[in-house]
C-alpha cells in the first residue's frame, strides 16, 4: 500500500474492518467503516449491502395498519 487514502484496495480493508466489528458486537463505528469503503469505491456491492442492512437494523419497525 502506498498510504494513499484513495487507494482502491482500502475499500476491501475498510469493509473487512467494519464486518469484523459488527461480528464482535462493536457497533459504534461500523457505519463509518462501511462508509469509508464506499467513499474509496462507490461501486463496492458488499459495502452497499452491509451498509443498508446495518442501517435497516437500527431503524425501528413501523406498525402496519390493519384493514
Amino acid at each position: 500500500m502506498t498510504g494513499n487514502r484513495d487507494d482502491p484496495r482500502l475499500a476491501f480493508l475498510f469493509y473487512n474492518r467494519g464486518y469484523a466489528k459488527e461480528r464482535s458486537g462493536d457497533f459504534g463505528s461500523v457505519l463509518n467503516d462501511y462508509g469509508e469503503a464506499l467513499r474509496v469505491n462507490p461501486e463496492y456491492p458488499d459495502a452497499h449491502f452491509a451498509m443498508g442492512k446495518k442501517r435497516a437494523s437500527l431503524q425501528p419497525l413501523k406498525q402496519g395498519k390493519r384493514i
